[in-house]
């Protein structure tokens, strides 16, 4: 993935089959990867969303430092909506 400093990203789908890699942290290191290319970048801003009706994945987004910043509506389909502010880190040089 590459992010163009000052513009939009998006990652139209990433989906994991839970069943067969359970444990092994994929997702987990998807998500820390994209944070990193984002911070790299000096994007502040990073929004991921979800199918609100998914408790575990839900929970894992929030886990991964995410917040719920929403919910929107397709159809019936309700999806719920996170961010993660991206600023200053400790120990980093300020951007």
């Amino acid at each position: 993935m590459r992010i163009r400093r000052g513009g939009p990203v998006a990652a139209e789908a990433v989906a994991l089959d839970g069943g067969r890699r359970t444990g092994q942290r994929i997702g987990a290191l998807l998500v820390e990867h994209a944070v990193k290319l984002a911070r790299d970048a000096g994007v502040r801003l990073l929004r991921v969303d979800c199918w609100a009706g998914a408790p575990r994945l839900v929970e894992f987004y929030e886990a991964q430092g995410f917040v719920r910043d929403g919910t929107f509506d397709v159809g019936g389909w309700t999806g719920q909506v996170f961010s993660m502010r991206l600023g200053h880190q400790p120990g980093t040089l300020a951007r």
